[in-house]
């Protein structure tokens, strides 16, 4: 009995330090992986740190790709010298120096631009091509400025000009006094003035249809004025809605100035035959 019990011991005792061997080999593997992990992370850094460093030297600091010449394409009102310090681009002494990600996010911040592309034309010159937004209208309520607020086709805020006073202006916006150049313009109304604005703009109506104001402060309608001060009732539907309405009110305006007579409102809201229509 006695040689029974210690062999029972013995065989547990065994049991015991195996399973103790195995949790400290698993340990072990563990240790190995993360070590490994790190040693591979380390090269990976080296080689790209290495690679990067080769081409500073191959390219950033080759003679031969010296930078001769920044070629800038613009189609609006920012000359070459503002693009180039916008771009931080002013001196440039190899084309591989400045980090074209990064310019083209500093020239993308300006207000005034809307798309832009820069690139390189071996072996010494760069490219920057610039998109200026174009106004549309400008901004109504604008509180103390000296000069109306501007914005383009996407609903972008310009900086002031001189002239915005001769594009037509959008009421009915909410905190047009608190808006910045930059800053994007959204939701209904915006959306119902743009697409009004869109519309002449392709259909080129502008012997008929000169828009002064558009009110876009009613969710059921929207009131535009033309310069000949013709009041204009629209419905805020859909885009096809309003080019059926638009076309309605060309002919309306044709007929009335063949006969000499002076329009004052037309009523183009209602979806029938007939269209209400008052003379001055």
């Amino acid at each position: 009995m006695a040689r029974r019990t210690v062999s029972k011991k013995k065989r547990r005792g065994t049991g015991r330090a195996s399973r103790r061997g195995k949790g400290g080999s698993g340990a072990g593997r563990v240790f190995v992986a993360v070590v490994f992990a790190a040693v591979v992370i380390l090269a990976v850094w080296g080689c790209v740190a290495g690679v990067r460093a080769a081409g500073r030297s191959l390219f950033a600091g080759n003679g031969h790709f010296r930078c001769r010449e920044i070629r800038v394409s613009t189609d609006g009102r920012l000359d070459r010298a503002r693009i180039l310090e916008y771009g931080g681009l002013k001196d440039v002494e190899n084309i591989f120096e400045p980090e074209l990600g990064k310019v083209l996010e500093r020239l993308s911040t300006v207000p005034m631009i809307e798309s832009v592309t820069v690139s390189r034309d071996l072996p010494g010159t760069l490219l920057v091509d610039v998109r200026e937004r174009v106004a549309v209208a400008r901004l109504g309520g604008g509180g103390p400025r000296r000069y109306p607020l501007p914005v383009d086709r996407f609903g972008v805020v310009l900086p002031p000009r001189r002239n915005s006073d001769k594009l037509p202006e959008i009421r009915g916006l909410e905190e047009n006094d608190r808006r910045t150049p930059g800053d994007r313009i959204e939701g209904p109304a915006m959306e119902r003035a743009l697409r009004l604005l869109d519309i002449l703009r392709r259909e080129k109506w502008g012997a008929h249809i000169d828009p002064a104001v558009l009110d876009v402060s009613g969710a059921e309608r929207i009131e535009l004025r033309l310069r000949n001060r013709v009041r204009v009732l629209l419905p805020p539907g859909r885009e096809s809605t309003l080019l059926r309405r638009l076309r309605r009110l060309v002919a309306i305006l044709q007929i009335a100035e063949d006969h000499g007579r002076a329009l004052a409102e037309v009523d183009l809201t209602a979806d029938g035959i007939n269209v209400p229509v008052t003379y001055r």
